[in-house]
């Protein structure tokens, strides 16, 4: 079984890593297995023990912490689908049998590769709102029938830990969301169809569906 982290924000910064068998070290320093600049990352922020069975993440005591799926953590037994927060990153943990053809084409960056990226993703920022194309979520039934969630951050989760659980990222070139923890019955659904952990691009009036909520994506 292949263990793959994926860095998928800043999307400029984009990149994958295959977790080899032994310690993975995240953090700033030079000799950092994944090496992510910024102050906002300490020098040693966190690292994951990689076994046959398991791969467990554990936060370094860093200076602003490491969250899963939207919750802070000191240790956390990564499953496929996790989404990782450090800092202005966010790195998605799969497990299970490569895609080659998909790994092929991943951009793999250097350290002064990353840095740029991130700097430039920083302007980009600064330069734009943050969702130019005034992409949201509109609730179509239950009590917030007409109400709009404006996706207006990089990572948004949708649904509750205990049933479906999903997450709606932001890319340069859209938006995609992906089902967050153990695949199970409860899975979201996009027009009908369960969603995994690959993610799915959203297409304007894409009906969502994520435990008890009814939505559907605009964008201008």
């Amino acid at each position: 079984m292949t263990r793959r982290l994926s860095i998928t924000a800043p999307a400029t910064a984009q990149q994958t890593f295959v977790l080899a068998a032994g310690i993975v070290r995240i953090g700033r320093h030079p000799d950092s297995h994944i090496r992510l600049p910024g102050k906002a990352v300490s020098t040693r922020h966190a690292r994951i023990t990689v076994d046959e069975q398991h791969c467990t993440l554990h936060d370094c005591a860093s200076t602003n912490g490491t969250r899963v799926n939207g919750q802070p953590v000191q240790q956390h037994a990564l499953r496929s689908g996790d989404v990782i927060e450090i800092a202005a990153f966010r790195l998605e943990y799969h497990a299970g049998d490569e895609d080659e053809d998909a790994f092929a084409k991943t951009q793999m960056l250097s350290a002064a590769e990353l840095e740029r990226a991130l700097q430039a993703e920083i302007r980009q920022r600064r330069s734009s709102s943050s969702n130019p194309g005034g992409a949201r979520l509109r609730h179509t039934g239950g009590a917030r029938a007409g109400q709009t969630l404006l996706l207006d951050k990089t990572l948004t989760t949708l649904g509750k830990p205990s049933g479906a659980l999903a997450a709606v990222t932001r890319r340069t070139d859209g938006f995609y969301i992906v089902h967050v923890g153990a695949l199970s019955t409860h899975r979201a659904r996009v027009n009908g169809q369960a969603i995994d952990a690959r993610a799915r691009k959203l297409l304007p009036g894409d009906q969502i569906e994520v435990a008890d909520l009814h939505l559907i994506f605009e964008a201008e």
